[in-house]
């Protein structure tokens, strides 16, 4: 009988490993090991892969409520819509490629892109490409902050401007603000009128 069991022992034991074996590879994997969701690098990694897919909703889930953006035209505060306006613009201006992987820098993700025009062909729409870098804040979760020299992408109309490179006084073609031109021609005019009226006064009297 004992050596029954043994026998049995021997046969059944690496059945039992190997089951054992089995059933651990399909634990699913240690929490511990998964991404987290606000890991700042899996938020852009996320959002760079809606904005590849030219997905502007998908892209404006990982950005916050209200969005610092500075591009080659103004620093302005979006919210929703206009940041999904201006996304929008940017997918349909240029072909997006990554030159530089997003990686930390301090408390900013960076990476570095190649925009090249859909306006122009391949060949020389590629020649004429830009490299830009691109900085971005992430907050719990969701990006706050987006600064990037892109081109060419004006001011959706319900954004709140913060600072314009192109603000300061309006000039005429001449170089002239216009208030002064303004004064000098009603100087101007005045001045032909009482030459005007001293001459009627002069020819009257004669």
């Amino acid at each position: 009988m004992s050596r029954l069991l043994a026998g049995l022992t021997i046969v059944l034991a690496p059945l039992v490993l190997s089951s054992s074996a089995s059933a651990a590879d399909d634990q699913p994997p240690a929490l511990s090991q998964q991404p987290d969701p606000s890991d700042p690098i899996s938020v852009v990694e996320e959002f760079l892969s809606a904005r590849n897919a030219r997905d502007a909703f998908g892209a404006t889930y990982f950005i916050g409520p209200t969005v610092l953006i500075q591009d080659a035209d103004d620093k302005w505060l979006a919210d929703e819509p206009s940041a999904r306006q201006w996304l929008g613009r940017l997918m349909d201006t240029y072909v997006i490629d990554m030159l530089v992987r997003p990686h930390s820098v301090g408390g900013t993700v960076v990476w570095v892109e190649r925009l090249s025009s859909r306006s122009i062909p391949f060949p020389d729409a590629l020649r004429d490409s830009l490299a830009v870098e691109v900085e971005v804040v992430v907050q719990d979760g969701k990006i706050t902050s987006y600064s990037a020299q892109y081109p060419m992408l004006r001011l959706p109309p319900s954004g709140v401007a913060m600072q314009s490179s192109n603000s300061g006084q309006r000039t005429s073609a001449t170089g002239i603000p216009p208030a002064l031109l303004f004064v000098a021609s009603a100087f101007a005019l005045t001045a032909g009128l009482f030459v005007s009226t001293r001459v009627m006064h002069a020819l009257c009297t004669s």
